[in-house]
């Protein structure tokens, strides 16, 4: 944001009222006596008239010259400082916009070895998209549907793709599909940010299956269904998602200013962060955040209730965010209350993302 008018200095009363008027009359004075010494022997009132009224005069014209600068100087300042106010109303309400979670899933990949991975690969994507076809049995055919497929793993990509359209062919999804632009969060970003009034339902599956180094890697698959508050308000929802916010780079500061900024944008007052989540973070990362949770804005009795996916399950490398809200949202269906997330992509190329999901109750509030 622009910083506030800087403010037009009032004024001197000493100046305009003493040091100008004394000026004025000392330069009238000797102007008179310069010009018109013999007006003084001539006609002593007529001097004394334009010794002084011809400086009285030009002290009132400046000081209406001056005040009228003052004044439209006041009033360029209080334009843009209005201007200015409307347009950060305007920025707050656009990174305050949610989306409404509909329906997440999460299955971890289990099957034989003596199974051929396409195939296991094409069963637990089929186990997701039947999760998610339950919800989209509800909402019109004709209502588009974007989808956001990302996949992490050894497999070649053909391989994969196959997988996901077998398994999308036998779920006998009715909606159209239209495409989504970026990915990750980044796509949940843009779509906050250009398609928030769009018809079209969000909906993400993420996979990380037989990576190529799999020590402390997690093989998952996630889905989430998501959908527009302003287009979609009669569909029932379990969890609204606030804006998520990335580090923009890799230091204690902006890890700090990207979780004060993710707490901003979520209406926090009748339901505080009452659990965190912590995926996808590398070591350094992990020292970064350990350093910044002491002074996030949450209460101290919540911010023991920290779960590490990471430590627990496994890096879910690309699936990582969409992990943490498809628990997080499990979490608050459950009765906890909001949830606060930080998410990495598991490599350590980009800052940490914070974000926040809150109870339906509390965004109808």
């Amino acid at each position: 944001m622009p910083a506030q008018a800087s403010r037009p200095v009032r004024p001197g009363k000493g100046w305009w009222f003493a040091g100008l008027p004394l000026f004025l009359l000392l330069l009238g004075v000797g102007g008179v006596f310069l010009f018109g010494a013999q007006l003084l022997r001539q006609n002593p009132i007529g001097f004394l008239g334009l010794a002084v009224g011809i400086p009285l005069f030009g002290w009132c014209l400046l000081g209406f010259g001056r005040a009228l600068l003052y004044l439209w100087q006041q009033q360029v300042a209080d334009g843009w400082d209005m201007a200015r106010e409307e347009d950060l109303v305007h920025k707050l309400r656009r990174g305050r916009r949610v989306l409404r979670v509909l329906a997440a899933n999460h299955h971890w990949i289990a099957g034989s070895t003596e199974e051929a991975p396409g195939l296991r690969l094409q069963r637990v994507l089929t186990q997701v998209l039947a999760d998610l076809v339950q919800v989209l049995e509800q909402v019109p055919g004709n209502t588009p549907l974007a989808v956001l497929f990302e996949t992490e793993s050894a497999l070649p990509e053909a391989v994969s793709r196959q997988a996901w359209r077998q398994a999308w062919s036998l779920c006998g999804i009715r909606q159209s599909v239209v495409p989504v632009q970026s990915g990750g969060l980044d796509a949940l970003d843009y779509w906050l940010d250009h398609r928030i009034a769009d018809q079209a339902l969000l909906l993400v599956v993420t996979v990380q299956f037989m990576p190529a180094q799999p020590e402390g890697k997690a093989e998952v698959a996630t889905g989430t269904l998501f959908a527009n508050s302003r287009a979609h308000q009669a569909l029932p929802y379990k969890a609204c998602l606030h804006r998520p916010e990335q580090a923009r780079e890799a230091n204690d500061d902006a890890l700090l200013y990207a979780a004060r900024q993710a707490l901003e944008w979520a209406p926090l007052d009748a339901q505080p962060v009452e659990q965190i989540w912590r995926v996808g973070v590398d070591t350094e990362a992990g020292s970064q955040l350990l350093a910044v949770l002491d002074k996030v804005p949450i209460p101290a009795m919540h911010k023991k209730r920290f779960n590490d996916l990471d430590a627990s399950q496994g890096n879910p490398g690309r699936a990582s965010p969409w992990l943490a809200i498809a628990l997080a949202t499990q979490a608050i269906e459950c009765g906890v209350g909001s949830q606060f997330i930080f998410s990495g992509d598991g490599n350590g190329a980009h800052g940490l993302w914070c974000m926040v999901l809150t109870p339906m109750e509390s965004f109808s509030k």
